[in-house]
């Protein structure tokens, strides 16, 4: 299927800015509905446990200031939203009111937790944008969510700038692993439109199958054409290659598997993976 609705997940945070831009990028690009997700906490949480000792009527009076506070950060947010669709010309309208011919966006308020909000609408979203990972260890739980509990694929933007997804020249990080193979299929949209493509791999992965040249040879059966490039990970993990290599070629938008080791192994030991989350500068899509 097309990529024709996008789920955005948004917060006010450092890195607000930089996937509003990246969102509707991409769906300029596509020809999408976004679907601006916010997630309000329910009331009763707003309290501190600290307050538990108070009376109920000082108790409801912290209720209603704090419960005021997150409806005034909720409107500012929207109000930036709205900036941004009218920056980027795109129309905000409900999803599915109408087939799309151009992006459009939406507002989403609902209460509850952003990892379960993220998983419910993420379910029914062609692709989920989200900002890298501001800590590691563990793992935002919204991150998370987007990434394990949806099945979708997952667009992660550097926290910082504004990186359009354009998607001209796209790599392709190959291990012959089942996620990778997915991630490759989501990004048919993006391939579709790329100016160039690169199958990246090393020279040890090479000789392995599925290899990197049975790639480019699957991507020929789709009309696509595509190089490999044999990473030097000499001195280098292979996700520093990954990145060196992206960063040399011009590639700017990467396409990658998440986990295909055992997780808990990846987190102790390292991984391509953790190193996409830690260090990636540029737009990754990403499927589980």
């Amino acid at each position: 299927m097309a990529i024709k609705t996008i789920l955005l997940p948004l917060r006010d945070s450092d890195a607000t800015d930089a996937v509003l831009a990246a969102g509707l990028d991409a769906a300029k690009r596509l020809d999408a509905h976004v679907m601006v997700l916010h997630s309000s906490p329910d009331p009763d949480a707003l309290i501190p446990y600290a307050t538990l000792g108070l009376s109920s009527g000082m108790r409801a009076t912290l209720r209603e200031a704090a419960a005021k506070n997150a409806a005034q950060e909720t409107g500012q947010l929207r109000a930036r939203t709205v900036a941004a669709c009218e920056r980027a010309g795109v129309a905000f309208r409900e999803r599915g009111a109408s087939s799309p011919e151009r992006a459009s966006a939406s507002w989403v308020d609902e209460t509850g937790t952003r990892s379960t909000m993220i998983a419910h609408h993420g379910r029914l979203a062609d692709l989920i944008v989200v900002p890298r990972p501001s800590r590691m260890s563990p793992l935002p739980s919204s991150f998370e969510a987007a990434l394990r509990d949806t099945g979708r694929p997952v667009l992660m933007v550097p926290r910082k700038g504004e990186h359009a997804v354009r998607g001209h020249h796209v790599g392709i990080a190959w291990n012959g692993s089942a996620p990778a193979a997915k991630a490759i299929v989501a990004a048919g949209p993006f391939l579709a439109g790329a100016q160039r493509i690169s199958v990246l791999t090393t020279a040890k992965r090479r000789a392995r199958r599925p290899s990197a040249d049975e790639v480019v040879s699957y991507l020929a059966c789709h009309g696509l054409t595509a190089q490999v490039l044999e990473m030097d990970v000499a001195g280098a993990s292979v996700g520093e290659a990954m990145l060196a290599t992206a960063s040399r070629e011009g590639i700017d938008l990467l396409v990658a598997g998440s986990y295909s080791r055992n997780r808990m192994r990846s987190v102790v030991f390292g991984g391509v993976t953790q190193h996409l989350l830690g260090h990636a500068d540029l737009p990754v899509l990403m499927m589980y």
